[in-house]
């Protein structure tokens, strides 16, 4: 074998992992990021409860939106709780289609 043969060689493997590469990424689904003040959109309802006062909001009080799918997504991913600066979220009774936050 060539020291020539081995470098084209070489370089049509590395544009190979690189088309790879790029196919991959494209495949993989973006993670939805959910803005505080995007949560703050939706209907929320003041709810009082055992360890004191939250909020609740639903699937029909929001009428379904990409904002309220995009919490229940994030939740989903998180097992049914999530928390940023502001808020502590959670499925209410582990139904998606209520949620619930409190302020932390």
């Amino acid at each position: 074998m060539s020291v020539e043969f081995v470098l084209k060689l070489r370089d049509a493997c590395q544009m190979i992992a690189d088309a790879c590469e790029e196919y991959l990424e494209k495949q993989i689904p973006k993670e939805k990021s959910v803005k505080t003040e995007d949560l703050d959109k939706l209907s929320w309802t003041e709810k009082e409860g055992t360890k004191g006062n939250y909020e609740q909001t639903t699937k029909e009080a929001n009428q379904d939106s990409e904002i309220f799918r995009a919490l229940r997504q994030v939740l989903q991913d998180h097992k049914g709780f999530w928390q940023n600066s502001a808020h502590k979220y959670w499925n209410h009774q582990g139904n998606p289609d209520i949620i619930d936050r409190r302020k932390k």
